[in-house]
């Protein structure tokens, strides 16, 4: 009796603990799932025993290490516990093929690329088999039309119909064992796969499609056929998936969009591949194939939650929020609202991303974020900061003042760290503090000129500044509104007047139609 009341009480206290914590009591068949797939889908290094051994440990560094980066890899809050958002996750239907890369090689914006492509410019497909779903027949051409084009709009690539003989590319609705060694799973799990250029002898670009589920084009119901196809030939032209949840490459299906169209990220990808169009789309005709590779699969739909439409950044009334760098990557992010935009160090700007796709916990619009001496990014809002990792993890949040700022910092304008003296400094109004990274607190100063003190006493710029940033070229710049200053290298002098920021840093043309400039010189 005694053992049965100890055992209940047990049981009590783990499923408060469970609640408390969030984190279910693991059962065997969940862990021995988990493992399974953490070595299925590549985030257990099978050629070291001991990783390999500790896949099913969750208390391993080994399997906490793959947990982590199947979080970060599924968007989902990056804990290294097998918690229930991470068995949903494991549950959900998705890819047969292992996933990309450790976590640390990938970064904000980057295509995959699995490394062929095809060796000609000219490329088929056919229509083996329709599904029976989609009539009339024409409508399906039309679709396969359509998201072939896409790809060959932003290319080099001639891509056109035959209807007999071999093609480049052909297109069949299948079920089960359709004897390409990666069988269909009948209604609710993958959706298609297809496989690369030159990787599989007599599959090279082939593309199937899963008969069992139910496709439709133009609502809601269903699958969405129009933008699985354009996925699908991503695959079949040569390009992995993407991280980037915005593109079309990114793996789990989005759901019933009207208008599917590529994504910066995604035409990066193909142009990594091919070179840009230079003529209008004609097409010819040849084949090419060879060994075999595990094809790619569309995923499951994943509910999308609809967002405010990201603002024009040619337009004059745009104020930022704030500019951090990732000089690791050369890049630079631009914040706005709740949105951020990447530019590499060519000025060649992105697609807009939603802050919260990326660092969730960040409440937006930010009031100032930059890179700190540790490498990681961190956002400053109200009285709140959040400080994230490369990967993406988060490291520490809070009070400002646990971040080793004075509350009087609350709102504050901007932070960034001097290119010359390569001392962080945060603004706001008219003031500016010193800050210590080292030791992680403002600066006093000495007692007869303390901090904070005057932005005027020192620093040749106005008061009230929206950002500020040194950049990936070693300059310091200061924004504000639709304009921005340049400080001489190494100085506390401007260099030049106010420039107008829409038009030399995102090369957007001026109401005359004059170009925007070209490259960091023009800065």
């Amino acid at each position: 009796m005694r053992s049965q009341r100890a055992k209940q009480l047990l049981m009590l206290i783990a499923c408060f603990l469970s609640f408390v914590y969030s984190v279910p009591i693991v059962s065997r068949k969940d862990l021995k799932k988990t493992s399974k797939f953490l070595v299925q889908f590549g985030y257990v290094n099978i050629s070291n025993p001991a990783d390999t051994a500790g896949a099913g440990d969750q208390n391993s560094p080994a399997f906490k290490k793959a947990i982590r980066r199947l979080q970060w890899f599924g968007g989902i809050p990056v804990t290294g516990i097998l918690d229930r958002k991470t068995l949903e996750l494991i549950s959900t239907s998705r890819c047969g093929m292992r996933d990309p890369a450790p976590l640390s090689s990938r970064g904000i914006g980057e295509f995959r690329l699995q490394g062929t492509y095809w060796k000609k410019r000219d490329l088929t497909y056919k229509i083996v088999s329709y599904t029976s779903d989609i009539q009339p027949r024409n409508k399906q051409q039309q679709i396969f039309r359509e998201a072939l084009r896409k790809w060959e709009a932003v290319s080099d690539l001639r891509i056109r119909q035959v209807y007999s003989g071999d093609a480049d590319i052909p297109i069949s609705f299948v079920i089960g064992d359709h004897k390409d060694g990666y069988p269909f799973d009948g209604p609710g799990g993958t959706l298609a796969h297809a496989f690369y250029p030159h990787t599989n002898e007599g599959l090279s670009g082939d593309a199937h499609f899963d008969d069992s589920e139910r496709f439709t084009t133009g609502t809601s119901d269903g699958i969405n056929l129009d933008w699985v196809a354009i996925h699908e030939f991503g695959h079949s032209l040569g390009l992995e998936h993407s991280n980037v949840q915005e593109s079309i490459m990114y793996p789990w299906y989005k759901g019933f969009v009207a208008d599917v169209k590529l994504t910066n990220d995604d035409i990066q990808g193909i142009q990594a591949l091919y070179p840009k169009p230079t003529t209008p789309p004609t097409s010819r005709t040849t084949t090419e194939a060879t060994t075999t590779r595990r094809p790619r699969v569309t995923l499951r739909p994943r509910p999308v939650t609809p967002s405010p439409t990201p603002p024009d950044l040619c337009d004059r009334s745009v104020h930022y929020d704030a500019v951090s760098l990732d000089p690791r990557r050369m890049k630079s992010y631009f914040f706005v609202g709740n949105w951020f935009w990447v530019v590499n160090r060519r000025l060649s700007r992105g697609d807009p991303y939603a802050v919260k796709s990326f660092w969730k916990k960040v409440k937006t619009p930010v009031d100032a974020a930059y890179r700190n001496k540790r490498g990681n990014i961190v956002f400053f809002k109200g009285t709140e900061f959040w400080e994230y990792d490369s990967r993406r993890i988060l490291k520490s949040s809070g009070t400002i003042t646990r971040y080793g700022l004075p509350l009087s910092l609350a709102n504050m304008n901007a932070v960034f760290i001097w290119e010359k003296n390569q001392v962080t400094y945060f603004f706001k109004g008219t003031q500016y503090w010193r800050y210590n990274e080292r030791i992680r607190r403002t600066v006093r100063g000495p007692s007869r000129n303390p901090y904070p003190r005057k932005i005027r006493s020192a620093w040749k710029f106005p008061d009230h500044i929206d950002t500020a940033v040194t950049w990936l070229n070693g300059r310091s710049y200061v924004f504000l509104g639709s304009q921005y200053l340049k400080l001489r290298k190494r100085s506390l002098v401007l260099d030049g007047g106010l420039r107008n920021t829409a038009r030399r840093w995102m090369k957007c043309s001026s109401s005359v139609g004059a170009l925007g400039f070209k490259s960091p010189s023009d800065l």
